[in-house]
């Protein structure tokens, strides 16, 4: 049937196919070309112009697992993580308690060969700006570290410094401890820098540091806070409201009870009836020396007579062997012919005196019959022995054990805390006989020495 004019044709379905053709071929030679081109030019760009950002993925990894891993400073999380990082350079820290930390700088690039991480080699492979390095980590064990800052005196001041550093030395030898392991500090002349060396010891990594004298109280009632996980013990010292769980131990000695087993044999060796005493300071600490060796002198003999010098009422007591050595050459010239001193540093006048007049002296805290110069020695009758060595010894023990318990502890006659040298041979025995059976009397309670003068 043949349509005529005027009819409705199937225009619709003829166009597309008679224009198809064309519009392919628009897509083919302008729209994909030119989105190619704005890519490529783009991409050119970005290079050019450093707003690429291709990101390379890290596995980060440790035995044992749980290290945190912090990047620029910032924690990312803990081990085992996976990261993602773009091109720029990092800082990364694994930290993991009781482990060397390991830092490292990492370099990200779209170059080949251009990070490292520890020990692997990170290379962006060909055609990609990706690629997945896992680079464990073997943590090595960090070795607990113990430091010891001296007070006033010093290593060689022959007195309770010398002590510690005779405990410090023992432990070494018994636990193996080397060089990297161990370290002490001297404090400046007049002591003012007790902060500065407990910071620099906890901030080296020192896991045990021991403030040796009371001096460092103050200091330590601030540092301990700084440093919740540094163990810490203190000589003398005292710091409020301490329990088993702080970080901080005070060691208390029971000089009194020692004081007074020397106070025992001034009176026995005593043929005057008149002895002295030389303190350093004038305070409560040195007045527990005083107060036992009275008690025990008299113990001996109710009647005997004590002479009672202190050298000033500040540190600088300590450090004034001129006027230790005034005050016990003005007792043996009074009728003296024993003198205790308890005066740390400054009773090596006190010695000096003993020798110049032939009398009788006692030491402290060490036995100075062993440390005297050799025409002093005969002189240095014993020694009260202040044992700050055992504490020492016993306390860097539990630390390295895990068992370190802060808050007090006393270190007295039961414990060996505090005693007698009985290095010169003109201790005698019936001495050393009544010395030991006032020392039983004590332990058991049967003595109760006073811890303050009368």
């Amino acid at each position: 049937m043949t349509k005529g004019v005027g009819e409705k044709r199937l225009a619709g379905e003829a166009v597309p196919r008679a224009r198809f053709p064309e519009v392919l071929g628009l897509f083919r030679h302008i729209i994909i070309p030119l989105v190619l081109v704005v890519a490529f030019v783009g991409y050119g760009a970005c290079q050019v112009l450093g707003w690429s950002t291709p990101r390379v993925r890290f596995t980060f990894e440790s035995e044992p697992s749980g290290a945190a891993v912090y990047v620029n400073g910032r924690l990312s999380g803990t081990t085992p993580l996976v990261l993602e990082l773009r091109a720029d350079n990092y800082e990364v820290e694994m930290i993991l308690e009781g482990y060397e930390s390991w830092t490292e700088t990492v370099e990200v690039s779209a170059t080949p060969a251009a990070a490292t991480v520890a020990h692997a080699k990170l290379i962006a492979l060909k055609g990609k700006l990706t690629v997945t390095i896992s680079s464990p980590f073997a943590w090595k064990k960090q070795t607990p570290k113990v430091g010891l800052a001296f007070d006033l005196g010093g290593l060689g001041d022959k007195s309770f410094n010398d002590s510690a550093y005779a405990g410090l030395e023992r432990a070494i030898a018994d636990f193996k401890l080397g060089d990297q392991e161990t370290a002490y500090l001297e404090p400046t002349e007049g002591g003012a820098d007790h902060e500065q060396l407990l910071r620099t010891l906890a901030k080296q990594g020192y896991g045990f540091v021991i403030a040796n004298g009371l001096l460092f109280s103050e200091a330590l009632s601030k540092v301990m806070a700084e440093f919740p996980n540094t163990k810490f013990a203190m000589t003398d010292g005292y710091i409020a409201d301490l329990t088993e769980a702080s970080n901080v131990l005070c060691w208390g000695f029971a000089e009194h009870e020692g004081s007074f087993l020397v106070g025992v044999a001034a009176a026995m060796a005593s043929q005057t009836g008149r002895i002295g005493f030389v303190g350093g300071m004038q305070f409560p600490l040195i007045q527990k020396f005083e107060a036992g060796y009275v008690a025990g002198a008299k113990w001996i003999n109710p009647n005997i007579k004590v002479v009672v010098n202190y050298i000033g009422s500040s540190v600088e007591a300590f450090r004034d062997p001129d006027k230790g050595k005034e005050l016990a050459l003005a007792q043996y010239q009074a009728g003296c012919d024993v003198v205790y001193h308890a005066s740390g540093p400054s009773g090596a006048g006190v010695i000096a005196a003993a020798a110049e007049q032939q009398k009788w002296v006692i030491g402290v805290d060490a036995d100075q019959y062993l440390t005297a110069p050799a025409g002093e020695q005969p002189y240095v009758l014993t020694s009260m022995m202040k044992n700050v060595d055992v504490a020492v010894y016993d306390t860097i023990e539990k630390f390295l054990k895990g068992t370190f318990v802060g808050g007090y502890a006393t270190y007295n006659l039961a414990v060996d805390g505090v005693g007698y040298s009985a290095s010169n041979a003109a201790l005698t025995a019936d001495m050393v006989a009544r010395m030991e059976e006032a020392k039983v009397k004590i332990i058991s309670g049967e003595i109760v020495v006073p811890t303050a003068p009368e």
